[in-house]
């Protein structure tokens, strides 16, 4: 039997009296986390969907006289509006992207990780238009950044497809053009031809700065 002291009450009273801490028995448990999409950088070699970059190297031996020509190569590309499809359905030469043949509404095309205005010809893409690849320069271009998989937890509906991501120059001096004439064997009505020129000057790392102006003259 014990006998309870002043010392003992008064840290009865301080703590609570009868307390009683009941011991649960902790169960390990198996759980399966899906990340469906995520806003944070990261490196190239740690994406796990499937990117395929285009860099300059590759469109030089590639021989493309525009950028929708190159987006169209790709083996991703399938069920796109070509330039002769978009002038005969009233688009003005509209050509557009679409991977896996979903789509070009579904195909969502960026420039420098931005949104691009879409195209006006509503009558040729449905509601929700899609982007002229057209408007884009070529010789302009860094690299291209191709998203062959579903990203619309990211980006939503119009990258259900997959997103096409088109890095321009940061860094471009001196001075560049050429050109190019194609013709159909037998064919002069069958030819198209092309001059491309870009102008820099400004270097980003020594002056702060730099600006370059492109020209392209296309016609098919």
């Amino acid at each position: 039997m014990f006998k309870k002291t002043k010392v003992c009450a008064g840290l009865a009273m301080a703590f609570g009296s009868g307390l009683f801490v009941a011991a649960t028995p902790v169960i390990a448990q198996d759980q399966r986390i899906e990340i469906t999409g995520s806003a944070i950088k990261r490196a190239d070699t740690e994406g796990a969907l499937p990117v395929q970059i285009i860099r300059q190297e590759d469109i030089k031996r590639s021989g493309v006289t525009s950028v929708s020509e190159l987006i169209q190569r790709l083996p991703a590309m399938a069920g796109a509006t070509t330039e002769a499809a978009g002038v005969g359905g009233g688009g003005s030469g509209f050509s557009g992207a679409s991977i896996h043949n979903i789509g070009e509404e579904r195909t969502l095309v960026l420039l420098n990780g931005r949104r691009l205005a879409q195209f006006g010809g509503q009558t040729l893409t449905g509601f929700g238009a899609a982007i002229d690849l057209n408007t884009l320069p070529l010789s302009s271009i860094d690299r291209v950044e191709v998203l062959t998989d579903g990203a619309s937890a990211l980006y939503g509906s119009d990258a259900i497809a997959g997103v096409v991501n088109i890095i321009l120059r940061k860094n471009f001096e001196g001075a560049k053009i050429s050109a190019n004439y194609r013709e159909a064997d037998g064919f002069r009505d069958l030819r198209t031809r092309n001059v491309i020129g870009i102008v820099g000057f400004g270097d980003l790392d020594k002056d702060g700065y730099n600006t370059h102006v492109n020209y392209e003259f296309y016609k098919n």
